[in-house]
């Protein structure tokens, strides 16, 4: 089982000896001491806190929320007041059975009558009696032993109830703002927001259900119903506040359940009322009200009852959640779990000013209570609840009773407010850290109500994307490269859509709106021929400078991006790819081909230089042509002759059909195709479905992906180059050492041409001729492999950056960009 309150647990592990003498505990005490704290026969917290640990942050927390030590101290006095009385006993009377009385040799007793400022006579009387009105007069009845102990529990449950009811009171007051004398004038006619914080129980479901699994699970469903009505009222709105297209979400109710519950159903009333009704007539039972509901509920689609369950005081409720079986044992008497009248006399005649306060707190509960049902809100005075007397049975208050009008007044309180949810979940049974259940969690999301959340979600439009967000995200999906039928379109018939997002150009249209250059303010000064002078704007005296005007001017010139018509046009483009990529069926995943190695061709090496092949008619030395890097790509042709579809020979045709204007990509959508592929534009967001939104994610990260080798492509050609620039450079100055001896090899020796021979025949070369290009092979290959070399291959790359190199900003090291230390900026 659970432990019960923590706080009783603190008390006997973590104060001191003097404290717990203070409040009458003895120093060796422990929770299986007391019955208030040993009936689940658990002792210590599964998640492995200490009590001395939490008490320590309950005292700080109480410090902080400016409660006084006297005040703490008569917190805990009380709180340790409810230890003595669980351990209170009851002796029968010798005389009859049906009278009984406090047993005066229990050592708990005087403690209690200490810590609560009573009598033990006064006690006594208020647990073993009660009284009954007689022709005006007050006679009092003994009580038998077990109402006694009833008595004795209600009285804890319904000070300790006070007590809570005290402490959130109190620490509202604290976290209140008080606003002074002007502020409270000011205020005084508009009600002041206010945050609050609703701590539900879950869905509950054990292997026993008694009255309080049937109340924690009634209002699980009240709540679930708002919860769904919250969430589709919500959305809902959204739809007409757009002023897009839709229709009702279909969802799974629950009104059946709570009319079976607390409503009226098959012409009758619900459980909860019905239980009521037994416990405010006389002589019933648990037996008489089970079968009641066998003969009431029988055949109803959400209660269920076998033949075995009804021998066993037992019935099944179909709830949002699941089946949960429910035994009605103690269903009456719990349901009567009341205050008696002489139990509220004896906190109200008090000796002890903080009990007296806890009875004004109980008595006010009451009175709101009785106001309540009797649907009258004139408030009575508390000696006039006290005395009484001609109480009826018909308004005998019932815990079913207060529990549906306090969750009435939470769902109309909740109504009122903007209310967030947040879900908790537990990973595992055993309340230790890094162990993930699935199947625990899972069976929390379906008794929760989350997975039922998120079938109505889906019904809908599941992302809302306000227009300027969706364009920021979406827009890289729209910079598809597409022909146009017009050179205003796009240059040489070709324009791209969405190539750049930076106020200037727009998405592919010449209509679009374009953020104009800022201009420069006009100076104070100009310069005429004869001097300077200041001008009429620099001599203004007025409050505003010049300049601020000129800005204001030119700020209101500047128009706003419609991003609704940016959001048109890029859907436009993406409605094709999403109805591309849903009609296309998924192919199971093949593993790629085996990369081919590349393979060069290499040539014998001619006795002639490339450059004297064509036969040159001068003797002079031949140029070496020097080519800048990198090298500049040819400029593209002209538009006009870009695109000729026809061949030409039948250009002279004058006869023949200009080729049909390209396509333009998406200019077929409309918004009623968009509303087929899941998309609406509304007048500030863009809605989608969850299967457009998983298409438009797909696409998104493939974009990403190609983009990230692109990038990786480039980056890898720059380290490249960087690494070709010291040998190309190497290669230049040894190139231009041995320039005159390359030139002394390649041309013979010079001689006076006799007369029969042309003046401008070419020279030829001997095989022995060497090549320059094998040359630097061979240089290269025997640095490269050669031991003689300075450093091995391992050692590449550790010399640090060179002279070239020191122009980037950022390098390459151990895998990682740093910045490059060489670099000045």
């Amino acid at each position: 089982g659970e432990r019960n309150y923590h706080v009783f647990y603190q008390l006997l592990g973590a104060m001191s000896s003097k404290q717990l003498r203070q409040y009458y505990l003895a120093p060796t005490a422990t929770p299986a001491d007391f019955l208030l704290t040993c009936r689940s026969s658990t002792f210590d917290r599964r998640d492995g806190v200490t009590d001395k640990e939490t008490f320590s942050e309950l005292t700080c927390a109480m410090a902080a929320m400016k409660f006084l030590d006297e005040e703490q101290v008569q917190i805990f006095s009380l709180t340790a007041s409810f230890l003595h009385l669980s351990n209170l006993e009851f002796l029968e009377d010798a005389d009859s059975d049906s009278s009984s009385h406090l047993d005066p040799n229990n050592v708990h007793l005087t403690p209690v009558c200490k810590l609560l400022g009573v009598t033990p006579e006064a006690l006594n009387q208020a647990l073993c009696t009660c009284a009954i009105s007689v022709a005006g007069d007050a006679v009092y009845k003994s009580l038998s032993k077990q109402k006694a102990e009833k008595g004795l529990e209600a009285l804890i449950k319904a000070t300790y109830g006070s007590l809570f009811t005290y402490l959130v009171r109190r620490i509202n007051d604290s976290i209140a703002y008080k606003p002074n004398d002007y502020e409270e004038e000011q205020q005084s006619s508009c009600c002041a927001a206010t945050i609050g914080v609703l701590d539900i129980f879950g869905f509950e479901s054990f292997t026993t259900n008694s009255f309080e699994q049937l109340c924690i699970n009634y209002c699980n469903e009240a709540l679930q119903q708002q919860f769904n009505a919250f969430c589709l009222k919500n959305e809902q709105e959204e739809y007409e506040r757009e002023g897009i297209q839709w229709s009702f979400i279909q969802f799974v109710e629950n009104k059946d359940v709570l009319e079976l519950m607390e409503g009226k159903t098959r012409g009758c009333a619900g459980m909860l009322r019905l239980l009521d009704d037994h416990c405010r007539a006389p002589g019933t039972t648990d037996k008489s009200f089970c079968s009641d509901v066998y003969s009431k509920f029988t055949g109803h689609a959400r209660f269920l009852a076998n033949r075995s369950q009804v021998a066993s005081l037992q019935f099944q409720v179909l709830h949002y959640a699941g089946p949960v079986e429910y035994t009605a044992l103690g269903f009456v008497e719990k349901n009567r779990d009341e205050l008696p009248k002489q139990s509220m006399e004896l906190l109200l005649g008090s000796s002890n000013g903080f009990v007296m306060h806890m009875a004004e707190v109980l008595m006010e509960e009451q009175q709101q209570s009785d106001a309540a049902m009797n649907n009258n809100s004139s408030s009575r005075s508390l000696n006039a609840v006290v005395k009484r007397s001609s109480e009826t049975s018909s308004s005998r208050r019932t815990v079913g009773g207060q529990f549906r009008r306090q969750l009435k007044e939470l769902r109309q309180k909740i109504d009122l407010t903007s209310p967030h949810y947040i879900r908790c979940l537990k990973p595992n049974d055993f309340l230790v850290p890094h162990h993930f259940d699935a199947l625990i969690v899972a069976e929390q999301l379906r008794c929760g109500g989350i997975l039922e959340a998120i079938k109505v979600s889906r019904a809908g439009f599941t992302q809302h994307y306000p227009h300027e967000d969706f364009v920021r995200r979406y827009r890289g999906l729209a910079t598809t490269t597409t022909t146009s039928g017009s050179s205003s379109g796009g240059t040489n018939g070709v324009s791209k859509v969405g190539a750049s997002w930076n106020g200037r150009s727009s998405w592919g249209s010449p209509s679009a709106p374009q953020v104009p250059q800022r201009q420069k303010p006009p100076s104070k000064w100009q310069v005429g021929p004869n001097g300077a002078y200041r001008t009429s704007a620099g001599s203004s005296t007025n409050g505003s400078s010049p300049g601020r005007k000129f800005y204001q001017q030119q700020q209101s010139t500047v128009k706003q991006v419609d991003y609704k018509s940016e959001c048109t046009r890029i859907l436009k483009i993406l409605s094709r790819k999403i109805q591309a990529e849903s009609d296309m069926k998924p192919t199971p995943a093949t593993a790629s081909p085996p990369a081919k190695a590349k393979t060069y061709k290499s040539s014998s090496p001619s006795s002639i230089p490339s450059w004297r092949r064509g036969g040159g008619s001068s003797p002079s030395t031949p140029p070496i042509t020097r080519h800048k890097f990198p090298l500049e790509a040819p400029k593209s042709a002209p538009a006009s002759s870009r695109y000729q579809p026809w061949s030409s020979s039948s250009r002279n045709n004058n006869n023949r059909e200009a080729p049909p204007p390209p396509r333009r990509f998406g200019s077929s959508s409309t918004s009623t195709d968009l509303i087929k592929v899941g998309i609406q534009v509304g007048k500030t967001k863009v809605f989608l479905r969850h299967a457009v939104f998983e298409i438009l994610e797909r696409l998104r990260s493939k974009l990403f992906v190609e983009s990230a080798t692109k990038l990786n492509a480039v980056f890898r050609m720059h380290l490249c180059r960087i690494a070709y620039l010291p040998i190309r450079n190497a290669f230049r100055q040894e190139v231009k050492g041995y320039r005159s001896s390359i030139i002394a090899a390649a041309s013979p020796q010079r001689s006076s041409p006799s007369r029969g021979s042309p003046r401008g025949s070419p020279r030829t070369f001997s095989a022995s001729t060497f090549s320059l290009i094998e040359q630097f092979e061979s240089q290269v290959r025997s640095s490269i492999h050669a031991s003689t070399t300075k450093s091995s291959r391992s050692e590449w790359g550790k010399q640090g950056p060179s002279k070239e190199a020191a122009s980037f900003k950022w390098m390459l090291q151990d895998g990682l960009w740093v910045r490059n230390p060489s670099f000045v900026e």
